[in-house]
């Protein structure tokens, strides 16, 4: 078998791909704090959409539940809350501008600015968090854990605009 050639069921079905097996081989080898940032080249959202909202596919595929139980990425998750985000160094020329601050628009802020670019968000609303801060419950998301997690992204150096209608004029 090779290791790593192919995604482990749980990995297969997270829709954002979060290699589980190299974040427990982490644990395993007593690097906790690796295993909790390595969440963070993925999502900027550990805690609350991956501990608190999805559907967490990578539980109901995870090959350990035919032995004993799923591995537990919930909690894996809620333990990346307080990790720290290093700014972002801008290394590219190009400016990208993204429409909306949801799950989506503040993923694709985080990805482009990991990557090296200067992002800057435009969002209608007085605030950022789209559908995560205005429609979940807040037994279904703590709001505590999304605000803290919010201010990490806004730590990165993301230009943010709120209250800025986009018109195509």
């Amino acid at each position: 078998w090779k290791n790593y050639a192919y995604s482990a069921p749980c990995e297969y079905n997270c829709p954002i791909k979060i290699p589980t097996q190299k974040r427990f081989s982490l644990l395993r080898a007593g690097k906790i704090k690796e295993a909790l940032e390595l969440v963070l080249d993925y999502s900027p959202f550990p805690a609350s959409v991956c501990g608190q909202v999805c559907p967490n596919l990578c539980l109901s595929h995870c090959s350990r539940g035919s032995f004993d139980e799923p591995l537990d990425v919930k909690t894996l998750g809620s333990l990346s809350k307080d990790i720290q985000a290093k700014p972002t160094e801008i290394t590219h020329n190009e400016k990208i501008a993204i429409i909306g601050s949801g799950v989506s628009g503040i993923s694709a802020a985080w990805q482009l600015s990991r990557k090296g670019y200067e992002v800057e968000i435009y969002e209608a609303d007085d605030k950022i968090g789209g559908k995560l801060s205005q429609v979940i419950p807040e037994e279904r998301l703590h709001k505590e854990i999304l605000e803290t997690e919010l201010e990490r992204f806004k730590s990165i150096g993301v230009k943010i605009h709120t209250s800025t209608k986009v018109t195509p004029e």
